[in-house]
């Protein structure tokens, strides 16, 4: 197991709740390795909606520390360029699997309603085969 996965795998087993304070906690330095991660998270495409939620949260809460390190700057042009082409992917993803479900509800609806007759059609046709009475007029 690599060091990124080790990593990744325990950032996903806190609780979503959780998460937040978790990160919150964290000194600078370490907010600074978690980039690192981060961006070989991105790289490699690894549970991307996580990985956009932890760096949103570290770039909202550092903002300033992250913005006066210049360092930061290339990895940060890094992990936008990976992200954008990751959530590009599940993107489209998303787009053809709700086209393909909506494929499958149509198919189902259409196998699963129930022709329906035309109503007057076959009231004329049942009344035309029923013997009509004649009405005889009585003198008294």
């Amino acid at each position: 197991l690599s060091p990124e996965a080790y990593v990744l795998r325990t950032v996903e087993r806190v609780r979503a709740a959780d998460l937040d304070d978790a990160l919150l906690v964290l000194s600078f330095p370490r907010v600074l390795s978690l980039l690192e991660y981060i961006d070989i998270w991105a790289r490699r495409e690894w549970n991307t909606p996580l990985t956009c939620r932890v760096l949103f949260f570290l770039l909202r809460s550092h903002q300033n520390q992250i913005v006066a390190t210049r360092s930061m700057r290339s990895r940060l042009d890094s992990i936008r360029r990976s992200l954008r082409s990751g959530v590009a992917t599940q993107r489209d993803q998303i787009g053809y699997n709700l086209a393909a479900l909506t494929s499958l509800k149509t198919e189902w609806e259409a196998a699963a309603t129930a022709d329906f007759f035309d109503e007057a059609a076959i009231q004329n046709i049942q009344d035309s085969q029923l013997k009509k009475r004649k009405f005889v007029g009585l003198k008294a």
